[in-house]
């Protein structure tokens, strides 16, 4: 059982010794986790093992499977081409002396396991490894760095080269310089808090410390340290990187995340990524990391990309806050259920005090989350670590608190085992955990199946996705719709927070009856984080649906990993419930991993088995059931990756309770990549009247069409499963059952058939009939690891091989209404019990006719008069022959046949059973019969046999020549009953039910009713040897004279469930489990333990409502620390105690009392005691916030007609109101003026509870910045809310039944969120500067009792109602939905049409554009993401225009004239179009249509074209030629600024040693080291360029005498820069390398000389207004030489001047590169931008004259030069695959420059200088630059 590696010279895990690596201890069971116990001077590995489909868990540990390991080892689980594996890492505390890493397969043993080996140089200490088809990444504390690793035969090979150094890309890619200032909340490593760090990026260091593989994407966590060490930590980063072909990596986004990650889990769940951070440090004295200690959240786009750069935090709970703990390790399984462990290591240091908790994905990303569910405590657990694992299917957990490793089986509360780390290792010193890895199973991997199609493929138009919506929230209470009804749920809202549910229909607190009778109901559900059902019903409750049809739509992430239901029934364990559809249904599932389309499933209920129930759960379709995708080519339930067991496998129709039944009464029409039909659950049950299946085929996983691993699937058999119908049964998919499941099918039509094995392990009862086609062929392989479900197959060389076996056979009640068999398997077909009439069709090639090609029939049992024909093809056969050859063959080829059927019964002298061999024109049922022999059976084996009657008359051949047999005797042409031409391809539709002549020959006789085929349940042990035991059902009472007696004697089947009827104590029904464990891993807990009941506070129905008990408490508590500063002045009294002894006691009684900053009670405008005790009421009722303040309470301001309110808050202050009802009730005739600083109420509800209510007659005034998260509901007042130009931010839903409101944003980057309803008058301003306003603005006809609750009430419409709205030029208004405007005033900005609805605009006025996001083909076809429409009526003014607008697309002139064309036609306009519309143009409005500027493709404008008739764009015109663009786009103008900024810093660096030759002259000693710094900036507007430079650069150098006249030196610099373009930024860099000289004449003529070579580099990102991007890194070498002449002419008092003439050459090589895109063109990725950059030669010519004055110890000067540029051109060309474009960029220039400096003599041998530069009237300015610099003389 025991592997052990040996340690060979240096080279450790390179020798196998004896036994199997992670080897099971039984047959069935697998490896599940692996251990590494240590005592931190050698360590070893054990393992746990268990089943993977069951909930079992083998309760002895295994130790040492891995010996001899080092110190410091650790494994980490990853996916490599979908095979799970394990990457051992031996850590030696050194990065260069390293010892191998070892590539481990937990699924193969011995020698086998240990796959690869090699070294991973670049991450000595890993702490983390992840896999692809190809490559392992590999990252890890020490170095920071991400290693490439691929395997080759059993060698690791490390791809150098490909490393990345996480420190330099988080500098280059994320704009952290590891100079930042940064501030810890908690205590550092000795105990201090508060501190503020800033950092040293020569100390600095970063760790990889998670990895996470999707598909082409590499997320990485990445911790920093910004001075080293353990402590400091700053903010980490979670970092993208896409995947290349040869899998090096390119860096893609990030996004911040909190601090210290410490090998936590990144998990993935749809668009969301999640990681645990411990915050900081990890404190060795019991206390955590209270305010940096997180779960962070990043969202991901649909390209894979991390969206934004914030940090983003999930909101914890109070109760967990308050436990002081670090966040350590997070779980997510894909129906949404988190399981979170916290701990602290205890004072002792060596012990953790830990927790686990349960909830959901919604709970996390709720901003009001409800507690978490706690599991498990506990105190001073020895140990240093803890991690937990959570499995879904098996619903086990698995938790390493310390030294301890802690195992729940599903439905454990506590847990089942508990193993010290000793008991992995033979050496029991080995006492600490080191390490515990969860051993996934594998993934899918490989091609997927196709759909099969009978016909081409089409539309389905019952899974088309409605854009207007009748309900947008769930329906939760009984309802009824007069017309067809469309409940839309959108990607806006979360999961319930028990359940992660988000349903159309909901039902947990109350029964719901939906009653559209007649009419269509559509339930559509497209959401992320919920998991998106059409219907669902829990905790008890009941649904009612009736209609003429349902439709349910769910929508996943596309390429998600989650799973849910299209209709779930979430089971009570003592209480039944009940779903009933009275209508036909239609599902379609997409993204995600799908899920099941019909489900009793329950979700995660902690201390509940996931299949315990004592009362029936029934979910009934009164009708059809289709699940299709929205074409037929598609697959209407898509494929689950992570999962290769059939038993988890998606399903059509799935049981997973005890006692749940789902039946339906019509056909199913079912396409699912999984199992059409699966039972996993004792006494469940399936019924299905009849329908097609289709699954997967020639796969190497598998799928059933029908599964009963536990409970029984009727289908065409009645509700008691012994009823044939006479409906069209069809499955295109293998049948499994196992001992515990059971199958009644009946094909009874000519139309039906089965396509595929009927692996049976229990009972299968089949009726085959009436010319219906049994073609059995395994349609799929078993994938290796999915061994432990066994029907009547066996392992063979570990390997599944499934055979058919049924159990009770019907066939026709005689030939005419016989059914086919076509074997095509190579193994047998096993009939327990046969009865009536069959045909079997073998194959054989015509070269070996002999040689049939399919298994055995063997027949155990037959009733009475039943009889089987043999039959196959006449290939390579002569019946007519006569020659003695030919009859010989087609006699052995009888034989052959003959042989091919075995009647077992017959040995012990049962003569129920006639044969016949038949040789056919053909292999389809309708063949010609062309001779037919009968079959005897031989007495000792039961085997057929066919002997011809004329033993050879040889002499009496004359006289018969051949008349004797002349075939008359085969002239039975019994088989033209052929009516079914062709069985192979049935699939036609249903035809004639008709032919039904059901006379199911014998349905009585089922007496063989599985006699006792129960009994095969004990032969599990061995679940090779179950079909051999199958003797058993020989002893059923081959009599079976009673149908009925049957099914009591199945005592087995039922008995294994059975006997917990009560499943109140359901544990006793698994008592199996417990004993039987080791032999018989499987059968007996099947699946039934799979669950894990963790959420079990189903009760607590509405969420919301105790939403706002703590919106924010903890906002206010910040804000508390400033009172305490007033108590310091009544110190003062104590100085004056001497004069005064009593005076001065009463200044503390100051009643300045500690200013109160949170109030519990609102402002209620009356005698408010605390507000007047703390000072904030004045007198005249005005209340004063001079400190910022929160209030918590049901109703923030309340205000009447005789208290009005008057709020103030101070330069600094803000008031927080935290309401659960209003944040501010204004009742009728009152007043509410607040202005100030800021305020802010959140009343925890966009949509249901209001921020502002305003009563008839009020008046609400707010007068400063506001931040409002809420509904506001005006019935009548006058409500004003003006920024007063503070940025702010409004999000809630307005509804206005009549009244004013004036909402004013006028602040910078203010934002507006709402869906707005209003009558009366509504006017917004949107003036501000990058104002957002997202949402919608109708009119209100009907107002609902809680704003959006479904009941409606119309509204009067006594007021004139007027909707206006000012867009200001740089804003911009994202219309969600249908909008409706009386004035809408336009001073540019942008609308940006979001929604399917129409905007409807009464009177417009002035300039804006609207936008489309939206995709097109290579022939210009325009799909739009949203269609909404323009409606303009009226124009008001002149000189008006509105532009429709939209991205590039399109390649060339006509395509694109195409596109504009169709974006034309979403204008409308309704006005006066006889008197308005001239020339197809409208009066006093210009209508362009622009497509805007791709990579290269230049803008182009069009003039809309009027039709007169309709008002709508009868097409678009060229504006004179199209009004093209600059010929340079934004994105060339962009790369081109990058280029100039780069190369013109280089100019600018080639003469600077020149500005400091002077201070060499000063200094008559031999040799000297001088250091130099400056900072500067430089710009240029040039040709549309556009750049700003700010660098700083570092110049170190030294120089001696070389002579009397020559000093020579060295230098080196370094300059780090950034600039920023019109639509971009880049970081820019350059070193360079120089020598200079100067010589000095006696006469004061000096020569000054300079060569420098260097490397330059410019990694930018450019974009356009449309935020098309390209990312570039540029680099390049260049050289320069300078020269240059002066004479320093001295004047009187140490005076001079010095004129000077100055050369400089420099040179740039040239570069090609690619530029990175993110245009998107046909739906796909646009090739990336190809830059060919030229080479750059520069000359410049300088005359100046310098004046200064020089004393003993200093000198200052004065400079002014003139430049002139005499070549500096630069060229570039800008290539995509469909079009080229060229800069050229002429830099030819004069312009003047300015110089002020000085220096001065510190000592003799010490020299400071700096100096001030700027330059005037150039192209390319040097805005300013100063230097400063330091000499030492030696």
């Amino acid at each position: 059982m025991k592997l052990h590696f040996g340690r060979a010279e240096r080279i450790r895990l390179t020798a196998l010794v004896v036994g199997g690596l992670l080897c099971a201890s039984t047959a069935s069971a697998a490896n599940l986790v692996s251990t590494i116990p240590s005592d931190y001077g050698n360590s070893e590995m054990g393992a746990v093992t268990g089943s993977r489909v069951t909930t079992h868990i083998d309760a002895e540990g295994h130790p040492g499977v891995l010996k001899n390991l080092n110190r410091d080892p650790a494994s980490f689980g990853l996916h490599l081409a979908g095979r799970s594996m394990v990457f051992l890492r031996q850590y030696t505390y050194s990065t260069t002396e390293l010892e191998g890493n070892l590539l481990i397969d937990p699924n193969s043993e011995g020698a086998a396991a240990a796959v690869a080996s090699g070294k991973v140089l670049s991450v000595p200490n890993a702490h983390a490894a992840a896999g692809t088809d190809t490559h392992i990444y590999v990252t890890g504390y020490d170095l920071g760095k991400i290693g490439v690793v691929r395997r080759v035969g059993n060698k690791l090979f490390e791809n150098r080269p490909a490393t990345v150094d996480l420190k330099e890309d988080i500098k280059k890619y994320c704009g952290y310089n590891f100079t930042e200032s940064f501030q810890n909340l908690d205590e550092d490593q000795f105990g201090v808090t508060g501190k503020t760090y800033t950092g040293d990026p020569a100390k600095a260091v970063v760790h990889g410390e998670a990895l996470l593989t999707v598909e082409k994407k590499l997320y990485v966590a990445v911790s920093v340290n910004p001075l080293g060490g353990y402590d400091p930590y700053d903010d980490g980063f979670l970092m993208q990187y896409d995947i290349q072909d040869d899998g090096t990596l390119k860096f893609g986004s990030y996004t911040r995340i909190s601090r210290n990650i410490d090998q936590g889990r990144l998990n993935r769940f749809n668009d969301y990524i999640l990681v645990s951070c411990i915050g900081g440090y990890q404190h060795y004295n019991g206390t955590g990391n209270t305010h940096h200690t997180a779960l962070s959240v990043a969202k991901i786009d649909d390209n894979g990309k991390l969206v934004g750069t914030e940090k983003r935090n999930v909101k914890l709970p109070t109760d967990v806050t308050a436990t002081g703990q670090d966040m350590r390790d997070l779980k997510i399984l894909p129906n949404g259920t988190a399981y979170v462990m916290t701990y602290n290591l205890s004072p002792s240091g060596s012990q953790i005090n830990a927790r686990v908790y349960q909830t959901t994905v919604s709970n996390l990303l709720s901003d009001s989350p409800k507690p978490w569910n706690e599991i498990v405590a506990v105190e001073n657990e020895e140990g240093w670590f803890g991690k937990l694992n959570a499995e879904y299917y098996t619903k086990r957990l698995w938790l390493e608190l310390g030294d301890t490793l802690r195992a729940y089986e599903d439905g454990d509360d506590t847990e089942r085992y508990k193993w010290q780390a000793r008991d992995f290792s033979d050496n029991k010193a080995f006492s600490r955990f080191n390490k515990i890895t969860m051993l996934e199973p594998d993934h899918v991997h490989g091609d997927t199946a196709s759909v099969v199609l009978a016909a081409p493929p089409s539309a389905n138009d019952k899974a088309v996705w409605k854009s207007s919506a009748t309900l947008t929230d769930s329906v939760t209470q009984t309802r009824s719709f007069g017309s067809d009804a469309v409940i839309s749920i959108g990607k806006n809202k979360l999961g319930d927070y028990k359940t992660n549910v988000l349903a159309a229909v909901y039902a947990d607190s109350s029964n719901i009856d939906i009653n559209a009778a007649g009419h269509k109901l559509n339930l559509q559900v497209e959401n992320t984080v919920g998991n998106p059902t059409g219907i669902y019903a829990g905790n008890g409750k009941n649904v009612t649906v009736s209609a003429s049809e349902v439709n349910i739509i769910t929508k996943g992430f596309a390429g998600g990993n989650t799973l849910t239901n299209a209709v779930q029934l979430d089971a009570a364990k003592k209480t039944s419930a009940r779903i009933t559809i009275n209508a036909p249904v239609n599902i379609s599932m997409t993204g995600g991993y799908g899920g099941n389309g019909v489900a009793v499933q329950k979700s995660d209920r902690l201390g509940e088995k996931s299949y315990e129930a004592s009362k029936a759960s029934t979910i009934r379709i009164n009708n059809d059931l289709r699940i299709a995708g929205a074409s037929t080519d598609q697959w209407g339930i898509p494929l689950n990756r992570e999962n290769v067991f059939s038993r988890f496998n998606n399903a059509g129709i799935l049981t997973q309770v005890e006692k749940s039944n789902v039946t339906v009464t019509g056909n199913v029409d079912m396409t699912v990549y999984g199992n059409g039909v699966t039972t996993n659950a004792a006494n469940s049950s399936v019924h299905i009247s009849g329908g097609t299946i289709q699954v997967p085929a020639n796969m190497k996983y598998s799928y059933y069409a029908l599964a009963a691993y536990q409970g029984t699937i009727n289908m065409n058999t009645g509700a008691a499963g012994n009823m044939p119908g006479t409906r069209d049964v069809k499955l295109a998919g293998d049948l499994f059952a196992l001992p515990t499941g059971k199958l009644n099918v009946a094909l009874t039509t000519s139309n039906s058939y089965l396509h595929g094995l009927i692996d049976n392990g229990g009972t299968a009862d089949l009726y085959l009939q009436n010319t219906a086609k049994w073609i059995n062929e395994g349609r799929n392989e078993r994938y290796y690891q999915d061994d432990e479900d066994k029907g009547s197959g066996a392992l063979t060389d570990g390997k599944y091989i499934p055979k058919s076996r049924i159990t009770n056979f019907y066939g026709g009640a005689a030939e005419s209404s016989r059914g086919f068999i076509f074997q095509k398997n190579a193994q047998e077909i096993a009939i327990d019990n046969y009865s009536g009439h069959t045909k079997v069709v073998y194959e054989h090639d015509a070269a070996a006719p002999t040689v049939m090609k399919g298994g055995d029939i063997r027949i155990a049992k037959a009733a009475a008069d039943s009889g089987i024909t043999l039959s196959t093809h006449n290939a390579g056969l002569n019946t007519e022959s006569t020659k003695a050859e030919d009859k010989s063959l087609v006699n052995a080829t009888l034989n052959a046949l003959a042989n091919k059927l075995y009647y077992t019964a017959y040995t012990t002298g049962e003569r129920n059973l006639s044969g016949k061999a038949e040789i056919a024109e053909g292999l389809v049922s309708s063949s010609a019969t062309l001779k037919l022999a009968p079959i005897t059976f031989r007495s000792e084996s039961g085997q057929g046999q066919y002997t011809p009657d004329t033993p050879k008359p040889d002499t009496p051949k004359p006289d018969t020549p051949k008349p004797d047999t002349p075939k008359p005797d085969t002239p039975k042409p019994d088989t033209p009953k052929p009516d079914t031409p062709k069985p192979d391809t049935p699939k036609p539709d249903t035809p004639k039910p008709d032919t039904p002549k059901p006379d199911t020959p014998k349905p009585d006789t089922p007496k063989p009713d599985t006699p006792k085929p129960d009994t095969p349940k004990p032969d599990t042990p061995k679940p090779d040897t179950p079909k051999p035991d199958t003797p058993k059902p020989d002893t059923p009472k081959p009599d079976t004279p009673k149908p009925d007696t049957p099914k009591p004697d199945t005592p087995k089947p039922d008995t294994p469930k059975p006997d917990t009827p009560k499943p109140d104590t359901p544990k006793p029904d698994t008592p199996k489990p417990d004993t039987p464990k080791p032999d018989t891993p499987k059968p007996d807990t099947p699946k039934p333990d799979t669950p894990k009941p963790d959420t079990p506070k189903p009760d607590t129905p509405k969420p919301d409502t105790p939403k706002p008990d703590t919106p924010k408490p903890d906002t206010p508590k910040p804000d508390t620390p400033k009172p305490d500063t007033p108590k310091p002045d009544t110190p003062k009294p104590d100085t004056p105690k001497p004069d005064t002894p009593k005076p001065d006691t009463p200044k503390p009684d100051t009643p300045k009392p500690q200013p109160q900053t949170k109030f519990t009670t609102g402002i209620g405008g009356t005698v408010d005691a605390d507000y007047t005790k703390s000072g904030i009421k004045k007198a005249d009722n005005t209340y004063v916030f001079d400190l910022t303040s929160t209030i918590v309470a049901a109703k923030g301001i309340t205000a009447s007609a005789s208290a009005p309110i008057t709020v103030k808050t101070g330069s600094d202050a803000t008031l927080n109101i935290q309401a659960s009802k209003y944040g501010i009730d204004a009742g009728a005739n009152s007043q509410v003026n607040i202005s100030g600083n800021r305020v802010s109420i959140d009343t925890g509800s966009v949509t249901s509870r209001r921020t502002i209510h305003a009563a008839a007659g009020s008046l609400v005034n707010i007068a400063s910045g506001f931040d409002i998260k809420g509904a506001v509901e005006n019935k009548g007042g006058a409500i004003t809310l003006d920024d007063t130009g503070k940025k702010s931010t409004f999000d809630g839903d307005i509804t206005q039944t009549n009244g004013t409101l004036n909402l004013k944003l006028k602040g910078e980057g203010s934002t507006l969120r709402s869906n707005i309803r209003a009558r009366g008058t509504l006017n917004i301003d949107l003036t501000g500067k990058n104002t957002v306003f997202t949402g919608s603005l109708t009119e209100m006809t009907q107002v609902p009792s809680l704003l959006r609750s479904a009941r409606m009430t119309p509204v009067a419409a006594s007021a004139p109602s007027e909707r206006s709205i000012t867009i200001g030029s740089t804003s911009t208004w994202n219309v969600t939905d249908a909008s409706d405007i009386t004035n809408l005033t336009a001073e540019g900005g942008r609308i940006v049409q979001q929604s399917d609805g129409l905007l409807n605009i009464k009177n417009y006025t002035g300039n804006t554009t609207v936008f489309y996001e939206g995709t097109a083909d290579k022939n210009g076809n325009l799909t739009l993401a949203h269609n909404g429409k323009v409606q303009v009526q009226n124009i008001t003014g002149t000189k008006n225009r509105l532009t429709f607008a939209t991205k590039a697309f399109g390649e060339t002139a006509e395509t694109e004239k195409k596109v504009a064309a169709a974006l034309a036609g979403q204008f409308r306009y309704t006005g006066d179009r006889t008197a308005n519309i001239e020339n197809n143009a409208l009066k006093n409005l210009d209508l362009d249509v622009v497509i805007g500027e791709g990579i290269l493709k230049s803008e182009v404008t069009y003039q809309m074209l009027l039709d007169p008739a309709t008002g709508t764009a009868g097409g678009v015109k060229e504006i004179a030629r199209p009004l093209i663009g600059s010929y340079e786009t934004q994105v060339m103008r962009g790369v081109k600024s990058a280029m100039a900024s780069s190369a013109t810093a280089w100019r600018a660096e080639a003469n600077d040693l020149m500005k400091r030759m002077g201070d060499l002259r000063l200094s008559p000693e031999d040799a000297g080291l001088w250091a130099r710094v400056y900072r500067g900036k430089s710009s240029s507007g040039k040709d549309g360029m556009d750049y700003s430079l700010n660098y700083t650069t570092i110049q170190i150098g030294y120089d001696k005498q070389a002579s009397k006249d020559w000093r020579v030196g060295v230098a080196g610099s370094y300059m780090s820069g950034s600039s920023s373009y019109t639509y971009g930024s880049g970081k820019n860099k350059e070193g360079n390398f120089g020598v200079y000289g100067t010589w000095s004449g006696k006469d004061g003529a000096y020569v000054d000389l300079i060569a420098k070579i260097g490397r330059l580099s410019n990694d930018f990102t450019v974009s356009n207004p449309d935020g098309l991007y390209v990312k570039g890194d540029y680099k390049t070498l260049g050289m320069s030489m300078s020269a240059e002449y002066g004479k320093r002419i001295a004047m009187a008092g140490g005076s001079y001047i010095e004129p000077q003439a100055e050369l400089i050459y420099t040179h740039l090589n040239g570069a090609n590169y690619t530029g990175l895109s993110s245009y998107t063109f046909h739906g796909g990725s646009y090739p990336d931008l190809e830059i060919r950059q030229g080479a750059m030669n520069s000359f410049i010519g300088r005359i100046g004259i310098g004046f200064g004055r020089e004393t003993e110890r200093s000198t200052c000067f004065a400079k002014i030069s003139l430049y002139h540029e005499f070549a500096g051109s630069l060229a570039t060309d800008y290539v995509v695959p469909t079009q080229t474009k060229s800069t050229h960029l002429d830099f030819k220039d004069t312009w003047i420059g300015v110089q002020l400096g000085g220096t001065m003599k510190l000592s003799d041998r010490t020299n400071i200088y700096g100096s001030f530069e700027k330059t005037f009237a150039g192209d390319i300015k040097t805005d300013w630059r100063v230097d400063a610099g330091m000499r030492w003389n030696f």
